[in-house]
C-alpha cells in the first residue's frame, strides 16, 4: 500500500513498543495527543515539555536550540498574540524535526432530551461528560 504512493519502507511491527527500550529503531509511533485543558499547553506540557513522560522516556528530544526559549515564551507570556506566535513557532519546529502528522481531529458532539438541563462546563477536559450530581437536572423539577 505504501509503495503504491511512492513510499519505499520496510515496516517492522513491535507488539510492546512502550515496554521496550529500543527507541532508536522505532521511527513511527501512533498515539493520540489529548488536550487536557483548553489551552495549547494542555497538549505541550503533558507530552512535549522537558519534563513530559515522552522526553523522560527518551522517545523524543528537540534538537532545535531555540526550542526551550520558544517553549517558555509560549507557556509564560502574558500577551495572547505573543503566546500564539510562539506556539506557532513550536509547531513549525516540531514539524521540521519530527514529522508529526495529524491523522484526524476529533470533534465533540452532544445531544440530549429536551427536558434535561446541562451546560458544557468552562475548562472542561475533552472526552469527559460531566453528568455528576448537581451538574444535570430535569427541567421543571
Amino acid at each position: 500500500m505504501w509503495k503504491k504512493v511512492g513510499i519505499n519502507v520496510k515496516l517492522k511491527q513491535s507488539e510492546a513498543f512502550f515496554g521496550t527500550s529500543d527507541h532508536a529503531n522505532v521511527q513511527m509511533r501512533p498515539w493520540s495527543n489529548p488536550l487536557y485543558y483548553p489551552d495549547p499547553m494542555g497538549v505541550f506540557d503533558t507530552h512535549w515539555s522537558a519534563n513530559s513522560w515522552v522526553t523522560q522516556r527518551g522517545l523524543w528530544k528537540p534538537s532545535n536550540p531555540a526550542w526551550s526559549a520558544t517553549y517558555a515564551q509560549a507557556r509564560f507570556a502574558t500577551d495572547p498574540v505573543e503566546r500564539q506566535g510562539a506556539y506557532r513557532k513550536l509547531l513549525e519546529m516540531a514539524d521540521a524535526e519530527s514529522g508529526w502528522i495529524m491523522l484526524y481531529q476529533p470533534y465533540e458532539g452532544y445531544a440530549m432530551r429536551d427536558d434535561l438541563e446541562w451546560r458544557i462546563p468552562t475548562a472542561q477536559r475533552p472526552y469527559e461528560l460531566t453528568f455528576r450530581a448537581g451538574q444535570i437536572s430535569v427541567k421543571g423539577r
